[in-house]
């Protein structure tokens, strides 16, 4: 018995695949020959790394363009349904994105996709394999099922496997039903299913196991647990990446692209668990969590960086909070420099996020998606609008970059928001923007998808690029989506009340220069400087008690913790908490702090290392601290008035 594992486009050529890896790793260390066979790398060399990316890995999402690259070659041409896919979806719906030298481009890919599908068959000796596996995930479906469909034609005798994301649960199902060339379909994590089902086809066994769909003469079987998660992390193997990087070896593509090693600590959500946020799809019906030891992750990740290097992107949907005190510490004290990608939540404190930095984390994706409490509170977060901002504040603080999207038109959600949105956004152009703006979709999975009544939903259907693609009917194509539109009575309206939140995002993205606004330690003041609006610089100077005040609200602080932090410096005779709440709110009308509710956040990045005052000084050293002046603005602000002055 002999395995080859294949990578279709458009997967990632910049990185090694994680899922047929493992199975590489565990099928060899059960003695079976394996090969991975990453043919994206060829698609990415012929038609160049940047059509790669902006045609398939980067445009938008909705807009399925690397699938349509290859629907005529699996379904055979159709002009007219090509056509409306232009019009509606290149020209129509994402025309910000496919302008006309874009759409030109994709067009001149597609014409090329029969020859590559030609090469893939012809370079590859596929005589020799009696199993072919392919990974589909994201925008990998019609291409791997184009060459399947090939392969099989051709070599009748092996047997075709599908498995990854887009084979999950239904979708799974209703791939095996309609295309009659694939003879297994693994559902949901394939660790355990997978080789059970090769050694079921060494032994000639029944291939009836957990997780895996097979076929009984022209009938697509069912098991009765459609997957089979694995819940001993240290169980698994290492990944083998070594096929890939022999591979990438042989292709002529930009070499400004510097591979990334995947590295997985986790799986499933431990939030997800406790509060599905209600437009979350990802884990499937695998959302329990589950997690590596802190020892195990480390030896597999000092194995990683001695056989692939230390460019480390974690594919776990959240980090495990428990690494900050074992697995993270452990890391920054080894000798070899590590470089990380991790998704996170927001509410980290500065101290856990001084621990992934100084272990080598300089990537984060945090699941921040509005800067509304409200609508916060409607996608079930459990975050609010100052833990967000704040974590852009710290993350700029420490050097982390962020990746993150600001979604709109959500059930329920108050238009105002929007308006409030777009006011405060010219206040944190020196943090960084969004990467997308985008409307919700509904994903599968996901509570909209499972309960859409109780959120108001009708109509959920599959998007209607679906259309484009496959020539199914409706119902065929609500069983194989991922993706799905909705009416509610503000869908309509969503693109219109949210425009302003819009355009302020378009032009944070696309300004220049996103300028600064920074805290410097002068002797006993805090001196902010702003230099968020071009060719304009404004410096605030904060004496005590603001200094120490505005410092204390680098973190999100309520009113009375801020008072109660103050209280060395509030009495009858002198500063007043009336005084202090207009003070701050001077500041916050300022554009210099932010305020939510009855909390406060200074939007300032303030040095790591500081020396404020310390408010539990005694009266007298207090008091000659404070002098005659709380605030001075080298510009035209004015404070807020005292009673000592």
């Amino acid at each position: 018995m002999k395995v080859a594992l294949v990578t279709m486009p458009f997967a990632d050529f910049t990185t090694p695949s994680l899922g047929i890896s493992l199975l590489q790793a565990e099928l060899r260390r059960e003695r079976i020959p394996c090969d991975l066979l990453y043919l994206n790398l060829p698609f990415a060399s012929r038609i160049g790394c940047a059509s790669y990316m902006r045609l398939g890995v980067d445009a938008p999402t909705s807009c399925l363009s690397g699938e349509w690259l290859f629907a005529a070659e699996l379904f055979g041409a159709d002009p007219q349904r090509d056509r409306a896919y232009i019009e509606t979806v290149l020209k129509g719906k994402h025309r910000d994105y496919f302008h006309s030298r874009l759409v030109r481009r994709l067009l001149e890919v597609r014409s090329c996709v029969r020859q590559y599908i030609d090469e893939c068959l012809g370079r590859v000796s596929w005589a020799q394999y009696d199993v072919v596996g392919f990974t589909s995930s994201f925008q990998q479906n019609l291409a791997s099922l184009a060459l399947a469909k090939r392969v099989k034609e051709a070599f009748p005798r092996v047997k075709i496997i599908l498995g990854g994301a887009n084979c999950e649960g239904e979708m799974g199902i209703e791939l095996h039903r309609q295309f009659p060339f694939v003879d297994f379909v693994c559902s949901g994590e394939g660790d355990r299913a997978f080789p059970e089902l090769i050694h079921r086809l060494v032994a000639g066994g029944d291939p009836s196991i957990a997780g895996i769909i097979s076929r009984a003469g022209s009938e697509t079987v069912v098991p009765r647990e459609v997957v089979s998660p694995i819940f001993e992390l240290d169980d698994l193997p290492y990944p083998c990446y070594d096929d890939y990087f022999e591979q990438a070896e042989n292709v002529s593509f930009n070499r400004q692209f510097k591979p990334s090693i995947p590295f997985e600590t986790s799986r499933g959500c431990w939030w997800g668990a406790k509060m599905h946020c209600t437009f979350c799809g990802l884990n499937g019906a695998t959302m329990t969590y589950r997690s590596k030891s802190p020892q195990r992750a480390l030896d597999e990740l000092l194995f990683l960086g001695r056989e692939y290097g230390t460019q480390i992107v974690a594919v776990d949907n959240i980090l495990d909070m428990k690494y900050l005190d074992s697995f993270f510490p452990r890391v920054a004290a080894q000798k070899r420099r590590f470089t990380f990608h991790y998704e996170t939540k927001v509410n980290l404190t500065k101290n856990q996020m001084h621990v992934l930095r100084s272990a080598g984390v300089t990537h984060l994706q945090p699941g921040i998606e509005s800067l509304s409490t409200s609508v916060l509170k409607l996608m079930k977060k459990g975050c609010n609008r100052l833990q967000n901002v704040q974590f852009l504040k710290w993350s700029k603080q420490m050097g982390i970059d962020v990746d993150w999207n600001l979604l709109y038109g959500f059930p329920g959600e108050s238009p105002s928001e929007y308006l409030e949105m777009a006011r405060i956004i010219p206040f944190l152009t020196h943090l960084k923007p969004p990467t997308g703006c985008a409307k919700l979709r509904v994903d599968r999975f996901s509570p909209y998808f499972a309960r859409p009544e109780e959120f108001g939903l009708e109509r959920v259907r599959p998007l209607k690029v679906y259309s484009f693609l496959y020539p199914f009917e409706t119902e065929t194509l609500a069983k194989l989506a991922y993706y799905f539109e909705f009416d509610h009575p503000q869908a309509d309206s969503a693109e219109e009340y949210a425009r302003p939140t819009i355009e302020k995002v378009k032009a944070w993205q696309s300004a220049r220069s996103r300028g600064s606004l920074k805290g410097i330690f002068r002797n006993d003041s805090l001196e902010i400087v702003d230099n968020r609006k071009r060719g304009k610089k404004l410096t605030t100077v904060l004496q005590e008690p603001l200094s120490t005040a505005y410092i204390f609200c680098d973190q999100s602080r309520a009113f009375p913790e801020i008072k109660a932090h103050l209280s060395p410096w509030l009495t009858p005779e002198g500063f007043t908490a009336a005084w202090l709440e207009q003070s701050l709110d001077d500041l916050v009308s300022r554009g210099l702090m932010l305020k939510d509710g009855k909390s406060y956040l200074s939007l300032a990045t303030l040095p790591l290392a500081s020396t404020p005052v310390d408010p539990r000084l005694p009266p007298a050293e207090v008091e000659r601290k404070i002098g005659m002046n709380n605030l001075i603005e080298i510009g035209t602000f004015q404070p807020a008035s005292s009673n000592l002055v």
